[in-house]
C-alpha cells in the first residue's frame, strides 16, 4: 500500500491538509500553505464550516456539528466526562500506564497523571509537554527538560517586547493578564492567575486542601483540621522527598502557633495553653 507523505521537500510526515472541498491531503500541519484546511477529519455539517464536529443528538450517533452550530439539546459526544458522581468536567487524569482518562483535575487521585495531554519526550518523564521551538509551534518537552531556546507554547507570555515570562498582572477588573511582574504598569492588580483562598474576603494564596486533593483551596490561616499543604507536597514529590521528610523545609514563623497550621503535615487541632484558657473563660 502506497503511503502518502507531506508535499514539502524532505518531510516524511503524513499529510492532513488540503484544499477546502476536497478529500486529498497534500501537506502536514507544519508545512500547510495559508488557506488549506484539515481534510483528514470530518467537518461540521453547517454550510461553509470547516471545524471538526463534536456535538450530536444521541450518544449512539456520530458527531455532526461543532460547538458554534450545535442544535439545541445536542450533547458533546467527544467529551469524556469525569467519573466522579455529579461532575460534568472533562476527564484528563488516570493511573500511569493507561491511556483512558477517568477523572478531571479536581477529582483526580494523588498518584494519577494527565493522560489526555502529550507527554514530555525525555525518557522516563511523565510530565505534560509544554515547551518547544517558537518557529515550529510543536510541544516536545516539559519545563525541566526543555532545550536552550525553547519557549512555553501553552502559556500566554508578557506583551512587553522580547519578554517570554508569563503575565500575571492586569488592569483592575480584567481577568486577561498582560504583563509580568517586571514589566507591569502602574495601577495594575496583583497576579490574576494566582489560586486565591476560598474563604470570603481573603486574598491570600491558597496552599492547603484535603489529603486526597491535588489543588489547594484555602490559605494556611483558614485551613481546616486534617488538611495538608498541597504545594509543599507537590514540591517534595518532584524532589523525591517522602511525605514524612517534608519537615526538612523551614517554615516562616507564624503570628501565633494556633493560627497557622504545620507547613508539611496535617493541620493540628491542639491549642496552646493560652488559647485553651481563653476558650475556657468564654
Amino acid at each position: 500500500m502506497k503511503k502518502y507523505k507531506c508535499g514539502h521537500p524532505s518531510c516524511n510526515k503524513n499529510p492532513s491538509f488540503g484544499e477546502s472541498g476536497t478529500r486529498r491531503a497534500q501537506f502536514c500541519a507544519e508545512h500547510a500553505p495559508e488557506g488549506l484546511v484539515d481534510v483528514s477529519r470530518h467537518r461540521c455539517k453547517h454550510p461553509g464550516c470547516v471545524v471538526s464536529p463534536s456535538f450530536g443528538a444521541n450518544p449512539s450517533t456520530r458527531p455532526e456539528f461543532c460547538i458554534t452550530h450545535a442544535r439545541k439539546g445536542m450533547e458533546n459526544l467527544s467529551k469524556k466526562e469525569c467519573a466522579e458522581k455529579g461532575c460534568i468536567n472533562r476527564a484528563h487524569y488516570a493511573e500511569q500506564g493507561t491511556r483512558r482518562p477517568k477523572f478531571c483535575s479536581k477529582h483526580a487521585k494523588v498518584n494519577m497523571i494527565d493522560v489526555h495531554s502529550k507527554r514530555c519526550c525525555h525518557e522516563g518523564c511523565t510530565k505534560k509537554a509544554a515547551f518547544g521551538m517558537s518557529t515550529i509551534r510543536r510541544t516536545e518537552f516539559c519545563s525541566r527538560h526543555a532545550k536552550g531556546e525553547m519557549v512555553n507554547l501553552h502559556t500566554k507570555i508578557c506583551i512587553h517586547p522580547q519578554c517570554t515570562k508569563r503575565p500575571g498582572f492586569a488592569v483592575d477588573g480584567s481577568k486577561q493578564a498582560a504583563y509580568c511582574s517586571l514589566h507591569k504598569e502602574k495601577g495594575m492588580i496583583v497576579n490574576v492567575y494566582r489560586n486565591v483562598c476560598r474563604h470570603p474576603g481573603c486574598k491570600t494564596t491558597a496552599s492547603y486542601g484535603g489529603e486526597l486533593e491535588i489543588r489547594p483551596e484555602v490559605c494556611a490561616i483558614h485551613a481546616k483540621p486534617g488538611m495538608v499543604n498541597i504545594r509543599v507536597r507537590r514540591r517534595n514529590a518532584l524532589a523525591g522527598i517522602s511525605h514524612g521528610d517534608s519537615g526538612k523545609r523551614v517554615a516562616k514563623r507564624p503570628r501565633h502557633p494556633c493560627d497557622v497550621p504545620s507547613v508539611s503535615g496535617p493541620v493540628k487541632e491542639e491549642l496552646c495553653e493560652g488559647r485553651r484558657q481563653e476558650g475556657e473563660n468564654q
